[in-house]
């Protein structure tokens, strides 16, 4: 009797359960058929893909799309602010704090966050992803760079040491030259006071294969101080051949030579009435 009767019961439980299972299984069926002809249906329709721009932050994203710490200027915007070298384009048009270099050059110590002294070795500036920042508490020598050739630079507030590693506590700034800069030539010069003066040719032409960027560079100021002399003078060539649409191969070289004067520090008594001497 015990054992027909546990025999009768489970009989029932597995009818009940082939029920609730029975349901399940055909919608899986229906939902795994239904897979083919929706993917098939969106592989006909798929849009064209935008194109996106490597930031800073080396991550694939779209200008609209970058986070409010970081900061995109144009270079149709620093040609037309009229900024002479990289150093007065981040400090006009960025709107970040800059101070005079202390050894007379147009590298200006940019201090992102008020790190003080210590500003260039909390702020790493690139040249299309390759370190330009120095290791040795002087500012990166951006003044090498024509403005004429740079597509955009790009400023990223806040550390970023895991994706770069040491010196970017304060931030970076990533200037990107241009792919293609078309064919231009361009010559500029400047004078100003104390025997200073400045002058950059640029060139640059193009082919269905090849591009070629050309670029000479100088600058000279004896300074407010006396023995406060500097010169600077640079030079560099850019070259890519384009393999197909998406290879590209390159050679660039930068040749950058700058002498300066330091006047040293002046005793308080000397400040007021004779603030020039060396």
């Amino acid at each position: 009797m015990n054992s027909s009767k546990w025999k009768f019961v489970g009989r029932q439980s597995d009818m009940s359960m082939n029920k609730l299972l029975r349901p399940l299984a055909v919608s899986l069926l229906l939902l795994l058929a239904s897979f083919p002809l929706k993917a098939q249906s969106t592989n006909s329709s798929i849009p064209a893909l935008q194109a996106v721009i490597v930031h800073a932050s080396r991550f694939e994203e779209k200008n609209t799309d970058a986070l409010p710490q970081t900061i995109i200027v144009s270079g149709e915007a620093i040609l037309k602010s009229g900024a002479a070298n990289v150093s007065e384009a981040l400090s006009t048009l960025a709107g970040l704090p800059s101070r005079i270099n202390l050894d007379g050059s147009t590298n200006a110590v940019i201090d992102m966050r008020g790190y003080g002294d210590a500003a260039d070795n909390n702020l790493l500036v690139l040249l299309d992803g390759v370190r330009l920042s120095e290791n040795e508490q002087t500012a990166a020598r951006t003044s090498m760079i024509p403005i004429e050739a740079i597509d955009q630079i790009e400023i990223t507030r806040g550390g970023n040491s895991v994706l770069f590693g040491d010196g970017a506590t304060a931030g970076t700034i990533n200037i990107v030259t241009k792919k293609r800069a078309g064919n231009r030539d361009v010559a500029s010069a400047g004078v100003a006071s104390y025997s200073g003066y400045q002058s950059s040719i640029f060139h640059s032409s193009q082919d269905d294969r090849n591009d070629w960027n050309l670029f000479v560079k100088q600058y000279s100021s004896h300074n407010y101080r006396n023995n406060s002399k500097v010169d600077d003078q640079s030079i560099g060539l850019n070259w890519v051949h384009h393999l197909d649409t998406k290879a590209d191969v390159g050679l660039r070289v930068f040749s950058s030579r700058e002498f300066n004067k330091l006047p040293g520090a002046l005793p308080l008594a000397y400040l007021n009435s004779s603030p020039r001497s060396a």
